[in-house]
Parts: structure tokens; C-alpha cells; sequence
């Protein structure tokens, strides 16, 4: 397992992807356009991105990156615990970068705009105990999203 990213401060994005190029730098990967494209564009969205987002807006800082290096670098960063994924009711995965190796989260989406909101990572840690405790399964919310609506759409 890997060291964690150990950002001071997640609000600032220089540092975030100061700390996941360094974290790349450790495991012996190379640093590449791609690579770093990818980290920069999480880096500097609140957003949750599908992979063909992700493309869309690495092409509009580096024209030639092709969608299939993206899923190629979003895979690696996958594995490498830099980036994390969703995936939502209507079948789409999103990314978003972790800031913080060792505080995982889980996930709200809103069914009318999809819009996703990251949860205090012990919200369900009672559920999860009670879930372990009646029926032996252990949960694991970090990759799913718990569906429902927003205030904007329910005030709407």
C-alpha cells in the first residue's frame, strides 16, 4: 500500500497535484502528459467526471490526447488509489482525485440533475456495523451513491 498524499490543505490544487505527481515519482511511474492533464483537471473541479469529460477537457489543454489514453490513465490512477470512481444509477462511472488516501467517502446523487455530493466519510458506519452485524456483509459505500434530491430540485 501506498503512503498517504499527505495534503495540508485540499482547497488548494497546486499542492494536490504537487503531492499526487510525487506519489507517482515514489511507485516508479513516469510522469506524463496525459498523466498530468488528468490529475490537473481533478485537481481544479469540485466535479465528478465521466472519462469522456475528462477528454473533453484535457483535449481543450493539449490537442492529440486520445479518449483511449485518458481510460488508460484514469485506469492506472485508479489502481495507483489517486483517483476514485462512482458508479451512478444510469450506468455512467465518474472520477474525482483523493485528497486523502486514508478518508474515504461516500456519495449523494440527486435523480433530477445529477448532481453528486460528497458525504463526511462516517455517515454510514452505524448502518454498515448493523448490515455486518444481521446479516455477515460487509459494506463498501465508497464506490456507490446514495440516490435521492437535492435541495435546489426539491425547492423547485
Amino acid at each position: 500500500m501506498t503512503e498517504p498524499m499527505g495534503i495540508t490543505s485540499p482547497t488548494d490544487p497546486d499542492a494536490v497535484i504537487h503531492d499526487a505527481i510525487a506519489t507517482l515519482r515514489r511507485e516508479g511511474l513516469r510522469i506524463t502528459v496525459p498523466r498530468r492533464q488528468v490529475i490537473d483537471v481533478l485537481a481544479r473541479t469540485d466535479e465528478h467526471l465521466t472519462v469522456e469529460d475528462l477528454h473533453e477537457r484535457v483535449q481543450e489543454r493539449t490537442d492529440g490526447i486520445h479518449l483511449a489514453t485518458v481510460y488508460r490513465t484514469v485506469e492506472t490512477l485508479v489502481q495507483r488509489g489517486l483517483i476514485d470512481h462512482i458508479h451512478l444509477p444510469h450506468g455512467a462511472t465518474t472520477y474525482h482525485l483523493v485528497v486523502d488516501r486514508n478518508a474515504s467517502h461516500c456519495h449523494a446523487m440527486c435523480t433530477d440533475c445529477d448532481r453528486i455530493i460528497d458525504l463526511p466519510p462516517d455517515l454510514l458506519d452505524g448502518v454498515a456495523a448493523e448490515v455486518l452485524r444481521q446479516h455477515g456483509f460487509e459494506l463498501n459505500s465508497r464506490h456507490a451513491a446514495l440516490t435521492g434530491r437535492c435541495r435546489d430540485c426539491r425547492a423547485g
